[in-house]
């Protein structure tokens, strides 16, 4: 399924605004309409073991709270239209 704004997967994890914020696609799935973005690195952390060339950083794909089993989710979400 693709987002209602910008027409890409809600499976795919993207930056937005030079990566200060990126898509949970765990939670972009569950809205079902909209990328569901959060602050990026505080939301979702770093891991060497992700680090790319295009990512060094390591960037997890899902949210913190994604991965925990964490709800109420600790950020509050931002949707595509939004960002």
């Amino acid at each position: 399924m693709d987002c209602k704004h910008c027409q890409k997967p809600l499976a795919t994890g993207i930056f937005k605004q030079n990566r200060t914020f990126k898509s949970c696609p765990n939670c972009s799935k569950n809205n079902g309409q909209y990328h569901v973005y959060y602050p990026y690195s505080a939301a979702f952390g770093t891991t060497p073991k992700r680090s790319t060339g295009v990512n060094p950083d390591g960037p997890q794909s899902h949210c913190i709270d994604c991965r925990g089993g964490q709800s109420p989710h600790s950020f509050p979400p931002i949707l595509c239209n939004n960002v």
